[in-house]
């Protein structure tokens, strides 16, 4: 069970929301002081998914991500097209490719990353299950496919003031559209550890 059939009066880690604005300063010449050119990109995505964990969500402040169109690619491997949410979790070294990719590698390159045990695949994303709130739409490049799947890119992560939201209970709760279950909030969590905790090449002895 992806999301929970009956959410809870408060905001959670993971919740679907409405309603928020989100902004993302553009700067031509980072470093100038002050800026020299820059520009502030504002929306209000039909829907957000909430990146606070729970336990922080107060003080006024909030951190969402918009919930946006999967990408077109993802179908391209059949372990993902069978089910997008596949991505959420770790998987073996050949389903976590094309399998034109797999089939390129060499022996070596095949046995090296299989020795790496199950792992994440576009580390980036976290996909959401197609709901009845959530409207099918066209893939792009792919007549005739519809998908209800959305998804959250970690890199584009906003946060936001509203000085209704003192803690999860005492929030504008009319914006929550739906609450992920026990057990997806928990593999969303863990995802979004492992894409933040990843050890750079360089600093691996």
């Amino acid at each position: 069970m992806f999301y929970e059939s009956e959410p809870q009066p408060v905001l959670r880690f993971g919740d679907v929301v409405r309603g928020y604005v989100l902004s993302a300063p553009q700067i031509d010449s980072p470093g100038a002081s002050p800026p020299v050119r820059y520009r502030v990109e504002v929306h209000s995505p039909t829907f957000a998914v909430i990146m606070s964990p729970c336990c922080s969500i107060g003080e006024h402040t909030l951190a969402i991500s918009p919930l946006i169109e999967v990408l077109p690619q993802f179908f391209r491997n059949p372990y993902f097209a069978n089910d997008l949410t596949n991505i959420n979790r770790r998987m073996s070294a050949e389903n976590a490719v094309w399998p034109g990719q797999w089939a390129e590698f060499s022996s070596e390159e095949k046995q090296e990353r299989m020795s790496r045990g199950d792992v994440y695949a576009l580390v980036e994303y976290f996909i959401y299950a197609p709901h009845d709130f959530l409207l099918p739409y066209p893939v792009k490049g792919q007549e005739g496919r519809e998908t209800g799947y959305y998804m959250i890119d970690f890199r584009r992560i906003c946060r936001i003031e509203c000085n209704k939201i003192v803690k999860p209970d005492q929030a504008p709760l009319e914006t929550k559209v739906l609450q992920i279950s026990i057990e997806t909030r928990r593999e969303f969590r863990e995802k979004l550890a492992s894409y933040f905790g990843r050890t750079p090449e360089e600093d691996k002895l």
